[in-house]
């Protein structure tokens, strides 16, 4: 094995740094599950699209480690969001809809549920952003 710059044990390394990277990432840890999962019911039910498109949300859910962001952020703003009153109501009102969604196989229920859902998330994360702008603010005033 080479060890000059360029060489084949550097570029070991790299991957070796995005592989644990990656399979310390939850969201990750979700898309190999949705992957392993809808590709078992693709080869199951005979349909190579719902293998491509596991793949593609796999891929997409595992992104942003690999892109090396900081996942702990979004996953405390995906916590926050069942701790505020709107996102409480937003869930009660989304995880029942999702839940009928998919057991009468109705994706005209299931897409509003799921944006409902997104929208509490969406809403921790705006009200944590404002907090920490608040935060700063106040920082800047005391010096």
């Amino acid at each position: 094995m080479r060890t000059e710059k360029g060489g084949k044990l550097n570029k070991f390394n790299k991957y070796k740094e995005l592989a644990e990277r990656i399979h310390k990432d939850p969201f990750c840890f979700a898309g190999h599950i949705i992957w392993y999962t809808a590709i078992a019911y693709g080869l199951w039910v005979h349909s190579p699209l719902w293998i491509v498109l596991s793949f593609v949300v796999s891929t997409l859910l595992c992104l942003p480690s690999i892109l090396g962001f900081d996942t702990t952020r979004l996953i405390k703003i995906w916590i926050r969001s069942y701790f505020n009153r709107v996102g409480i109501i937003l869930h009660i009102i989304g995880w029942p809809l999702t839940v009928y969604g998919l057991w009468v196989h109705n994706w005209s229920c299931l897409l509003p549920a799921i944006i409902v859902m997104l929208i509490a998330n969406i809403h921790a994360g705006l009200k944590e952003r404002s907090n920490e702008i608040m935060r700063n603010f106040l920082r800047l005033q005391d010096k």
